[in-house]
């Protein structure tokens, strides 16, 4: 089988600073850092999928201004600055416009932020192809390296819960 460990943007704009980062991701970062270095010595690509907007992408009619290019925001965080890691830069919450990794691997292991949006979005979007092609292919999702913001009304340990649920309920492995 040949095997892939998408990385979801753990990039400083989440982890650091900005509008959008959280304590959460960035508690996460060193365990990513163990499982890539891990999967690469096993032979897995791996890939990180990074939000990088353009100063006026459309996405801030949904939320706020992040992860600008020439912000720093867009920076993957240190623990995750590996050589062996391949960047794809993004300007949009699902990654599957940008990679499919469906046309080359049949191992799937996703793991990094958020859960509720990029993660979840890209999850299903690879789920949904796998069905609609008919693909014998393994998606799996690292729950314990996944996250979310705590915020009033959001509770990252509820809305994680909720959300792998949901990628499990639709064909994903939950590891």
């Amino acid at each position: 089988m040949s095997k892939i460990l998408i990385i979801i943007d753990m990039i400083e704009g989440f982890a650091s600073f900005g509008n959008l980062s959280s304590e959460n991701v960035k508690n996460i970062a060193q365990d990513i850092s163990v499982l890539a270095n891990i999967s690469h010595l096993n032979g897995a690509r791996i890939v990180h999928l990074t939000d990088s907007h353009l100063k006026n992408a459309s996405e801030f009619n949904a939320y706020p201004v992040h992860c600008v290019i020439g912000s720093g925001e867009e920076d993957i965080v240190p623990e995750l600055k590996l050589d062996f890691i391949k960047q794809i830069k993004k300007n949009s919450t699902n990654g599957i416009f940008v990679f499919n990794p469906l046309t080359d691997f049949d191992e799937i292991e996703i793991c990094g932020c958020v859960t509720d949006i990029c993660v979840y979005e890209y999850v299903m979007s690879l789920l949904k192809y796998k069905d609609q092609f008919e693909l014998d292919a393994t998606i799996s999702v690292h729950k314990g390296l996944v996250t979310t913001w705590d915020a009033p009304g959001h509770d990252s340990l509820i809305i994680n819960q909720k959300y792998l649920e949901k990628m499990r309920q639709n064909g994903a492995i939950l590891i």
